[in-house]
């Protein structure tokens, strides 16, 4: 077992590299723009196949499934995971693509 002083030590420790690393959020940064080339054509794929008829088919089936859920365990906690996660599939790409057109501009 440590002694208090080791642990506090440990602690200052994270808490001085974290404020660090928090300190310089440009290098984190740095390269976002990047990986366009690369990545642009996967990413126009899955984004089209969330935002369209597939994404909207998993939204419904999560919502469905998670009611069932929720009367077969008859617990609220069930039907609550599934309309989040079908809100979550529905309106993630715009929130993500909203999110890093911020931090690039």
């Amino acid at each position: 077992m440590r002694n208090t002083t080791s642990t506090s030590l440990i602690n200052l420790t994270l808490l001085v590299v974290l404020l660090g690393l928090c300190a310089i959020p440009d290098v984190a940064f740095a390269q976002a723009t990047g990986g366009e080339a690369e990545f642009g054509g996967i990413y126009d794929t899955v984004k089209g196949w969330v935002t369209g008829t597939l994404g909207k088919l998993i939204a419904l089936t999560c919502f469905l499934v998670g009611m069932a859920m929720g009367v077969v365990r008859q617990s609220l906690m069930a039907a609550v995971i599934g309309i989040a996660m079908a809100i979550a599939l529905y309106y993630g790409p715009v929130v993500i693509d909203n999110i890093f057109a911020g931090a690039v501009a």
